[in-house]
């Protein structure tokens, strides 16, 4: 892990472009628990989604969104409001932030502890 460089601009800017595409199971879900056929509602996602992500492959913002909100059959299901819910990444991490914390605190932290007086160790959390 020596030399590892985190930054957090540019992971923004990757689930900013590419986050929404995870959200896309959700989004085909609740379609179908709001009675949409099942594989209607995939295809149509999926289509929408093949042309989010040549608009994001062209460095256009990403515009899945607004593309499942203008489609009829999704949008007469679902609004705006819930499409941007169901497609926000923050929403499929489920605890593993604090999961992660946890470990760093319990596991991690006590090993660089243990190290900290090493002339080249650097300790931050």
């Amino acid at each position: 892990m020596r030399g590892l460089r985190v930054y957090p601009v540019m992971i923004k800017r990757n689930l900013e472009r590419f986050g929404a595409f995870a959200g896309t199971e959700a989004v085909m879900m609740e379609l179908a628990a709001k009675g949409e056929d099942r594989q209607a509602a995939h295809e149509r996602i999926r289509v929408k989604s093949f042309a989010a992500w040549d608009a994001v492959m062209k460095g256009e913002p990403n515009p899945l969104e607004r593309l499942l909100s203008e489609d009829k059959a999704i949008s007469s299901k679902l609004t705006r409001e819930q499409i941007k819910l169901l497609l926000d990444p923050s929403t499929h991490t489920g605890d593993a932030q604090e999961s992660c914390d946890d470990f760093l605190k319990k596991v991690v932290a006590p090993i660089l502890a243990g190290h900290k007086k090493a002339p080249h160790a650097k300790v931050e959390y």
